[in-house]
This record gives structure tokens, sequence and C-alpha cells, in this order.
């Protein structure tokens, strides 16, 4: 805690602007958005990659903090105190820390991806600011940010190793995808367990929901998409591909918000809403830019 209170003391009003926003780069809007570009823009196999490493990464990390159901550093500790613009978004429990663990997957994910020194290098500093600030802001402790780190940052370098030796035999795959919609099958029941044994709560549990949904149905999709839609991620032209990112996202929008009108808001409609959202993004969307935007290429 002596680090949380050294951070502490240097804060600054212009610094706390600064700082929050750094930390926007381990949130879900950046990080979606950036695979979506690349997925749907740019290279489908950096795409694939960056999202097994993202959602593997989610799920062990999410199992984590529903297991040891530890709280934010400003719960246990009266002396600390969390800026105020964090907190909002400090949903969950506290360890490991989740923005952390989204950063490093995506951004180390994509570095390997291109292969260069210098992709690597800002990876590595994004990846350093924004575990630096989820301690400044007062919402992680140390711990909870070197944990996610480096399991985020394991499973990036083996999907990056070993993701073309699956995905080059479809039965490796088919395995690789079922496997994996079992152990979330698995976690969603472990969790919703938790909750009506009165263990953790639905509102400090949503978040494992929601990334187990959207695992789901993102290697659904995943499978479905490599082996019957093949979308290519050529545009005849760069205001095409920003049309094509504009819909796309604004199909995700749509779903998040429309979509709990239906399913209400519960903890198995989150995992529901988030599998749809998910799909759409690996799935649904390419079928869509198949038939509009790969047309006549």
């Amino acid at each position: 805690m002596d680090f949380l209170y050294l951070l502490q003391n240097l804060r600054t009003t212009p610094l706390n602007i600064l700082v929050q926003f750094i930390t926007y780069f381990g949130q879900d809007l950046i990080l979606v958005s950036l695979i979506c570009i690349t997925y749907w823009c740019f290279n489908k196999e950096y795409g694939y990659k960056a999202c097994f490493s993202y959602f593997l990464s989610g799920i062990l990390i999410q199992s984590l903090k529903v297991t040891f159901r530890i709280k934010r550093p400003f719960l246990t500790d009266k002396r600390l105190h969390p800026v105020d613009s964090a907190v909002k978004a400090a949903t969950g429990y506290s360890f490991p820390s989740g923005h952390t663990q989204g950063a490093t997957s995506i951004y180390s994910s994509l570095a390997f991806s291109l292969k260069k020194r210098i992709y690597i290098i800002i990876s590595g500093i994004i990846i350093i600011l924004v575990g630096m600030s989820r301690m400044y802001l007062g919402v992680h402790s140390p711990k909870d940010v070197l944990t996610a780190f480096a399991i985020a940052l394991v499973l990036s370098i083996l999907v990056d190793r070993f993701y073309n030796t699956i995905s080059a035999n479809i039965r490796r795959e088919r395995i690789f995808i079922i496997s994996a919609i079992i152990i979330c099958l698995c976690l969603i029941i472990y969790t919703f367990v938790l909750v009506k044994t009165g263990n953790t709560t639905p509102f400090l549990a949503k978040d494992s929901f929601v990334t187990l949904g959207g695992a789901i149905g993102y290697f659904a999709g995943f499978y479905l998409e490599k082996n019957y839609v093949r979308f290519n991620t050529s545009c005849k032209s760069i205001p095409l591909h920003i049309i094509k990112v504009i819909l796309g996202m604004a199909g995700i929008v749509v779903i998040k918000t429309l979509l709990p009108l239906v399913t209400g808001k519960g903890m198995i409609a989150n995992t529901v809403r988030y599998f749809f959202n998910d799909n759409w993004l690996a799935y649904v969307y390419p079928i869509i830019i198949k038939k509009v935007f790969n047309k006549n290429l």
C-alpha cells in the first residue's frame, strides 16, 4: 500500500486529467474499436490472434476475480482515496486488473503480429502507462496490475506461438473451439452458483458473465467465419473502409442498447447480450462485409 500512498500524494488536477486519459487506452471502447478496425479492415489473422489473446486472458482474469473476491484498495484502506473520475469504471473485484489485462493482451498481440521493434516498444509503453494509471487513480494495487500483466502477456505469447499450428488443422481447431466454449459454460455455472450461494453479488460478478458470454460469441463466430464466410478485408477506397467501421460499430451499439429491452439486465441476460455482441463482430457483420463491401473486388 505504501506505493499507492506515494502516488496519491503526487496527484494534481492536471495530472489527474492526463492519467484518466491514459487509462482510457485500457477500456473496452478503445480496445474493441482497435480490434474491429484490425479485423474488418486491415488483417484478419492479426484480428483473430488479438481476440484470442484478449478472451483467453479475460476468461482467466475474471475467474480469478470471482474466486478470490478481493475488494478495491480504497475499500479496504480508508486512507486511500480514488480519483473520482475513475470510480465509475472500477466495477467488480480488484484482483487482477481488467484494464491491464485488456491493454496487455491487445497491444502485445498486435505488436507480435506486426513483428517490428518499434511497435513492440510503443505497445510496451502503452501497457506500462495503463497499468500505472490504474494504481495512480487508486483503483488497483501493484499486485492486481502485475498479475494481470503477467497472465495476459504469457497468453499473448502462447497465442502468437501456437495459433498457426492449431488453425492449420481443422480437427485441432474444432477441438480447441469446442473445449473453450465448454470451459466458458462451466465457468458461467460456477459464477452463477457463487451468486446464488451468497458468495458474491450480481453486480460484482457482472464482468464475469459479460466476458464469458462475449468469449462464447467470439469463439463460435471465429469458427463459422473462418470456415464458411471467409470475408475479405480489402475495400475499394479508404472512405468505404471508414463507412464499414462506422456501420459495424453502430451494430454493436444497437445490440448493447436494444437487446436489454428484450432480455432484461440480469446475469444470464448480460451473458446473452455479449454473446450476440461479439458474435456480430466475429461472424454476422463479416457476412454483411462480404455481400456489400467485397462485391466486385
